[in-house]
């Protein structure tokens, strides 16, 4: 099993890109890697459709695969405009020179060796953490969490419930002609009465409300770091410290460069938030908004009580 897994992990649209190609320019890091597999294993054991044995057997090759076909080059992405580019990596020169060694046993040596990190960017896997934690892997998570009302706005915008299904990669499941995301599966009644962005606020508040209770059942908590997106793109060198002492690394030039060509510092308009609430008010069932205003308050006032 590899050691020095990283997750960089938060709901869709929470704003984990704003940290990917700043963590990955730290000191000791391989590049990105999205991969969506390990959501969708993680999932299926929550979904009970997976059964623990088999995800523990099936991550230990995993990860060992990746890990060994990073230290060739191989599958290494050139699309230059992808999250996941070589070229958006720091140090790209590094998988340049990988992919001109040799096949063989020597690779496994050098991983045993190695005491690089290997970030992932993931969507969700917070929200079953008590399972991933099961698996007992080596393994970091930096949690990255967004207003509520903006994380649901954002999906509102990029109508992310319309693209369940054949138009994007999150797992679903056909009931009756419908497209079911795994969010809500077993709850298919109660979600097939919605509209779109009440679907989308159910499913959010689900996933919110599920991270907390299992966050609270994992005993080692050292392995965690959570990151507000609003005071990241604030003030990034401040959480950039604290993501340094967790990861046990430091920051130099390439990362004060990606801070730059991120466009950060960022000042967070309070006119648009508050318009961002108002537009959710006027359209949300009344249920809804209040479940999702009692989270926004926790959120402001102490992540949720995670910290």
């Amino acid at each position: 099993m590899i050691k020095n897994i990283v997750l960089i992990d938060g709901l869709n649209r929470s704003g984990k890109n704003a940290l990917v190609d700043i963590i990955t320019s730290l000191k000791r890091s391989e590049s990105i890697e999205m991969n969506y597999i390990l959501e969708h294993i993680v999932e299926g054991i929550a979904l009970k459709k997976i059964n623990m044995e088999f995800a523990k057997a099936f991550f230990s090759k995993f990860f060992l695969e990746i890990t060994y076909n990073k230290f060739l080059g191989r599958n290494s992405n050139f699309r230059k405009n992808d999250k996941s580019s070589i070229f958006r990596f720091a140090n790209s020169n590094l998988y340049k020179k990988r992919i001109l060694q040799k096949d063989g046993e020597h690779i496994f040596l050098k991983i045993k060796k190695s005491q690089n990190f290997f970030p992932f960017m993931t969507h969700e896997i917070f929200s079953n953490i008590d399972i991933f934690d099961k698996l007992k892997l080596d393994f970091k998570m930096i949690a990255v969490f967004r207003n509520p009302y903006h994380i649901l706005y954002s999906w509102h915008q990029k109508k992310l419930i319309k693209k369940f299904g054949e138009k994007n990669f999150t797992l679903s499941f056909k009931k009756k002609g419908k497209n079911i995301p795994w969010y809500v599966y077993g709850h298919e009644k109660n979600y097939k009465k919605l509209n779109d962005l009440n679907k989308a606020a159910f499913i959010i508040y689900k996933l919110i409300n599920n991270s907390i209770k299992k966050y609270s059942r994992i005993k080692d908590k050292k392995k965690f770091l959570f990151i507000k997106y609003e005071n990241f793109v604030e003030n990034p060198f401040k959480d950039l410290k604290k993501i340094c002492k967790f990861l046990k690394t430091s920051y130099g030039k390439k990362t004060r460069l990606k801070v730059t060509q991120s466009g950060l510092p960022l000042k967070i308009n309070k006119k648009k938030s508050d318009y961002k609430e108002i537009f959710l008010k006027r359209r949300l069932s009344k249920n809804l908004f209040n479940k999702l205003k009692i989270l926004e308050k926790k959120y402001n006032k102490n992540l949720y009580g995670l910290k």
